[in-house]
């Protein structure tokens, strides 16, 4: 889900206009329509495809529907111009590669990878990877190549911070030595009478789940183009912002 926020102080009731990028937006329904710049369709190649979309209601939406451009009058202050939902197409910022290898009955190692997908001059910040171990877990010891990286005993859970993380195919991994309880069953696990109270019983865990904020860069590829006031007398200044935000971002091993 995404959503486009606007600002405005402008004196008066002056028309606005706001548009994509030229890979702009059809619907899942209608299917993709490319815009030129002068608001010509161009074949050849595919746009962003929005599965919904919604507008606030001071959008005019017949010319959205003509030209996939947005005139509006803004009100003053802050407002959400325009949210919506796109599930095809949408690039991760981060390919999570997580490994599990037994090293006895009561001792495994679990590796964690992190790779960014966004461009060398971006960076995120605020990356926060949360991987599960065994609830019987009596220690653990962790190496990380960037970061800080603790166990949370209240969740059974490796909480690795970044403050930053660099774009460009950048990687950053964890390893950590996890030692259980001996003789300890492992709750919630799907374990075989030959190995319960082992690390090989651990099969049923719970997902990594991951944390970030990317700035200057969108998930969706969605661009904006231009920001202009119609009325030729105004000389505002304009200011932009790329926000991407994990939701519900997990990783199954």
């Amino acid at each position: 889900d995404g959503r486009v926020v606007v600002k405005a102080f402008l004196s008066g009731m002056p028309e606005c206009m706001f548009g994509f990028n030229e890979r702009s937006m059809g619907t899942a329904t209608t299917g993709p329509k490319q815009i030129g710049p002068g608001g010509g369709a161009k074949d050849g190649k595919k746009g962003i495809a929005l599965d919904d979309c919604h507008f606030h209601q001071c959008v005019k939406l017949n010319q959205f529907e003509e030209n996939r451009t947005i005139s509006f009058v803004p009100p003053d202050g802050q407002f959400e111009l325009m949210g919506y939902r796109i599930t095809h197409g949408v690039q991760q910022p981060f390919l999570v590669t997580p490994l599990v290898t037994p090293l006895g009955r009561n001792r495994l190692e679990i590796k964690v990878s992190i790779r960014s997908a966004f461009p060398h001059h971006i960076s995120a910040s605020k990356v926060t990877c949360s991987i599960p171990c065994p609830e019987n877990t009596a220690t653990t010891t962790v190496n990380v190549t960037s970061g800080k990286a603790q166990f949370d005993p209240t969740k059974s859970c490796i909480q690795w911070r970044l403050r930053s993380f660099a774009g460009g195919h950048a990687s950053q991994s964890l390893s950590v030595i996890v030692e259980t309880i001996p003789g300890t069953s492992l709750k919630g696990a799907n374990v075989e009478d030959s190995e319960r109270g082992t690390v090989a019983g651990w099969k049923s865990r719970p997902p990594i789940s991951l944390n970030y904020k990317v700035s200057m860069w969108a998930a969706s590829g969605l661009e904006v183009r231009f920001l202009k006031v119609i009325e030729k007398s105004y000389k505002p200044l304009r200011w932009l912002r790329y926000e991407t935000l994990a939701g519900d971002v997990v990783v199954r091993f």
